[in-house]
């Protein structure tokens, strides 16, 4: 059974946008990432 681990990247690829934003990160049987899905940044919504 594949799993999912919460995680969070910096914001950097967006100027002027401090903070992070949640990861998702999504594992099938053998501990392989198989998707991502990123949310927006906390800080400024982008």
């Amino acid at each position: 059974m594949g799993h999912q681990e919460d995680g969070a990247i910096g914001c950097t690829e967006t100027p002027g946008c401090p903070g992070q934003k949640p990861v998702l990160y999504v594992y099938d049987d053998d501990g392989n990432c198989i998707a991502q899905h990123i949310s927006p940044c906390l800080t400024c919504g982008r």
